[in-house]
């Protein structure tokens, strides 16, 4: 055989798709297994990237593959592998532990206890001080990004980082649809088109805290409908008081400073963050950390969530939609469907559905949409279809939204509270 020195030995990927989990962002994520090694493995594809776009972004998904296959901390999740499924289809394969999310476990089991609290967040601070050593920001840490043992958060482990994405480049992308697990991690300023940073992490990690103590996200309340929750988080303003939720004031102060609105007022590292929250906890309620063992077998965890990680959805194109509106008074549910009129685009349109509820309108279309709430000439993103909007977000009772998909508007609709209900005045335009 000739000396193979200097080449490049190019290998057949072995990794076994064992199931298929969901859609987070661009990303279809796979449980997997690496062989001849029987290595449990996340398996993330790109597929929903197509052409040029795919093209921009490809660099982006490389670099951050190789940024966290460079950290080294046991606490992250190793990134494997990169490469691509087919021409411009890339995919990342990182380590997978046998413990469940940190998502997982505050949907069994609630809230967290302070001392628990306090002592996961001291750990995802070392991880992350130690990723801010190397100019690396996680930029999407929330509890789907985190696995813990049960009853030991000294050894939770951070996994997914993100791609160091401004929002106005997420809007670009059609393909990802705004939903809880997508836009819950942002800080504000991301919203206002700045990247990642050391700020943004302490963000996030503040808000990991505060739902971990309070069950609730500081801005997003509601994991369904995440539109109040983008008018809240893109305008100063001050999130709902731990303390009513039964949290100690002291702790409460320090976790609150971290979600601050304003990237100013709060801990200018996380590790500054950790520090303060542990000094707020009562000595008393301090917990002793465990020494990690390395060779302890991770806990089993076959039944991981699907449905709470990601929102799968159904591929399509959309250019044009028409709507017929019937409205039936005096009951609590009214029923629009869809008629035809003349399309301006060579494409299929998407069905538009929507019901009248007491709370407001709900509104779904497929393939989902862009909802955006639109002020004079300003428009704030309300998330993806289906959504359910009040008037209570417009003026006077009065609201104005616009629905995108792939980058075209599908249409313009008002809502305003009438004497029975509400009422949807259709087309403002475009229709």
């Amino acid at each position: 055989m000739e000396n193979l020195q200097g080449g490049i030995l190019a290998l057949e990927h072995r990794y076994q798709i064992d199931t298929h989990v969901g859609f987070v962002g661009l990303r279809t994520f796979y449980k997997g297994t690496q062989h001849p090694f029987d290595k449990a493995v996340w398996i993330c594809i790109y597929d929903l990237l197509e052409g040029a776009k795919a093209d921009k972004i490809e660099g982006r998904i490389k670099a951050s593959a190789q940024e966290v296959s460079a950290l080294d901390h046991e606490g992250v999740l190793r990134v494997l592998d990169y490469g691509e499924v087919a021409a411009g289809v890339p995919f990342v394969v990182s380590e997978r532990v046998g413990t469940p999310s940190l998502s997982d476990r505050l949907t069994s089991d609630g809230a967290m206890s302070p001392s628990d609290c306090v002592a996961l967040v001291m750990r995802l601070a070392d991880i992350l001080e130690r990723a801010h050593d190397r100019k690396v920001y996680h930029g999407t840490l929330g509890p789907e990004c985190v696995w813990m043992p049960a009853g030991k958060p000294e050894r939770a482990r951070i996994g997914m980082f993100g791609l160091g994405l401004t929002m106005s480049e997420i809007r670009q992308l059609d393909e990802i649809v705004p939903n809880f697990e997508t836009v819950s991690p942002l800080a504000p300023e991301i919203f206002a088109g700045k990247g990642p940073s050391v700020s943004t992490d302490v963000y996030s990690l503040g808000a990991l805290a505060y739902e971990c103590l309070s069950g609730q996200h500081p801005y997003f309340e509601d994991r369904e409908d995440i539109s109040a929750g983008l008018i809240k988080v893109q305008k100063e303003s001050n999130p709902r008081p731990l303390s009513e939720f039964g949290v100690d004031s002291r702790i409460a102060q320090v976790v609150e400073k971290a979600v601050s609105w304003n990237p100013s007022k709060r801990w200018v590292s996380v590790s500054e963050f950790a520090s303060e929250l542990e000094s707020a906890l009562e000595p008393a309620k301090r917990r002793e950390p465990e020494e990690v063992d390395a060779t302890e077998e991770e806990e089993s965890f076959e039944a991981q969530r699907v449905d709470e990680m990601a929102h799968e959805r159904e591929p399509g194109v959309v250019l044009g939609v028409l709507v017929l509106l019937l409205v039936v008074s005096n009951v609590g549910w009214f029923f629009f469907t869809q008629s035809t009129a003349e399309e301006t685009s060579t494409n299929e349109p998407a069905e538009l559905k929507m019901e009248v509820l007491k709370p407001g309108v709900e509104f779904e279309t497929q393939p989902p949409s862009t909802v955006y709430l639109v002020d004079g000439e300003t428009k704030s993103e309300l998330g993806g279809t289906p959504l359910s909007i009040s008037p209570s977000l417009g003026r006077d009772g009065q609201v104005e939204v616009e629905f995108n998909a792939n980058g075209s508007k599908v249409t313009s609709l008002k809502i305003e509270e009438a004497p029975d209900g509400y009422r949807v005045v259709l087309p403002l335009e475009g229709l």
